[in-house]
């Protein structure tokens, strides 16, 4: 299984990173906060939703930090995967609240949330361990990417233990197509396009060309 580079080296590349990047540009995020502070719809309804939703309240708790994620086809070997499922969740809305109300108090929710899940997470795995990874790593990355890129409030300590986490918890099941013992048909239909989301999200945040080589091989010839 190829695995990333240690957090903090960049491989070099003929092409410069963009950041922010992987689902959101600067541009695309100034463009959402001026439609959603607008009355113009259907942003202006679709705001409200979002902000009314629970992963997006100023309030917001952690659900819940475990060592060990694991997501199964019988519930009764699943574990803490509806906490990890709502932190991701709640990390990159929180992020994008900020981003459109300029209120930090969202910062530094999606920051706690990012900080603590990168300090204890240390393995993510089960049958159904590539969606786990995939769908969710990819709201804590996106989040992990808005906050880290339009604002220098991210300590540079918290930067490189939640990029550790990344590579070494998140990445290696997102990128598993080699059948295992616990994984025995990965990379199909929509662990395939899931573990692909993260595989280059986190190319993107780490600066990582192998991690975008290896998922666009993986899509185009897998």
């Amino acid at each position: 299984m190829r695995l990333l580079a240690a957090a903090g080296t960049v491989l070099l590349t003929a092409h410069a990173w963009v950041h922010p990047g992987i689902t959101n540009s600067k541009d695309d995020l100034e463009r959402l906060a001026t439609l959603a502070k607008s009355d113009a719809e259907p942003w202006k309804s679709a705001y409200e939703a979002f902000a009314a939703d629970e992963h997006s309240a100023k309030g917001y708790e952690l659900k819940g930090l475990c060592p060990y994620v694991a997501r199964t086809k019988e519930s009764a070997t699943t574990v803490c995967m509806t906490d990890f499922a709502h932190d991701a969740g709640a990390a990159l809305q929180q992020s994008l609240m900020w981003i459109i109300t300029d209120d930090e108090a969202y910062l530094d929710n999606s920051l706690e949330i990012l900080n603590e899940w990168g300090k204890t997470l240390k393995k993510v795995n089960g049958s159904d361990a590539q969606l786990a990874a995939g769908l969710s790593g990819s709201n804590f990355v996106n989040a992990a990417e808005i906050v880290r890129h339009m604002s220098d409030k991210w300590a540079e300590d918290d930067i490189e233990t939640f990029s550790n986490m990344l590579s070494t918890a998140i990445y290696p099941p997102a990128e598993q197509h080699i059948p295992s013992e616990e994984q025995s048909v990965p990379w199909i239909a929509n662990w395939g396009t899931a573990g692909a989301k993260l595989v280059l999200a986190a190319g993107v945040f780490l600066e990582n060309q192998t991690a975008i080589d290896t998922a666009k091989e993986l899509m185009l010839h897998s």
